[in-house]
């Protein structure tokens, strides 16, 4: 799978994919052997050269964010590779949290329209905040959360319903 990613202003690419060993990494600059790992709704850890490490990670769409050593990186699936989260249906308008957290601001109401990559929501997970955007143009048909309120996983968030296109 293909990311690449901006990193001291400029546009870095990895390459990861899985081997017989474990994992390999391959970027511009550096390569790394992943052998053993573990992986939970939040995190990743794994052993590499000087020992045990964990990256937290959240993601939504094609977009993935890295917190890693105190530093969180931004990365963005390349064209042609599979979304993150393909399975949760958002082209037919159902928006699901990518992961745990809580939600921290709600832009939008029922019956309310929206366009296609508006905010609706924004929940915080690990310290970081993941923007909820709208995947098509529509109206919100169902709100299912509200500001304060904590969400698994794959929750089901908002429904939308597409605008009827016109001739």
């Amino acid at each position: 799978m293909k990311f690449s990613f901006r990193s001291q202003g400029a546009v870095q690419s990895i390459d990861i994919r899985l081997n017989q060993a474990g994992i390999q990494a391959d970027s511009t600059n550096q390569s790394w052997s992943i052998e053993e790992f573990s992986q939970s709704h939040t995190n990743i850890c794994f052993n590499i050269g000087r020992g045990k490490e964990k990256i937290y990670w959240a993601s939504q769409g094609a977009n993935v964010w890295l917190h890693f050593q105190g530093h969180t990186f931004h990365l963005q699936r390349s064209a042609g590779a599979e979304a993150a989260g393909a399975g949760s249906a958002a082209g037919d308008g159902r928006l699901r949290a990518p992961m745990p957290g809580q939600v921290k601001k709600q832009m939008v109401k029922e019956s309310q329209t929206v366009n296609k990559d508006d905010v609706l929501l924004v929940i915080e997970a690990m310290k970081m905040e993941i923007r909820i955007l709208a995947p098509l143009s529509g109206r919100i048909a169902k709100m299912l959360v509200v500001e304060g309120q904590s969400v698994d996983k794959d929750q089901l968030l908002v429904e939308i319903e597409a605008e009827e296109q016109q001739e």
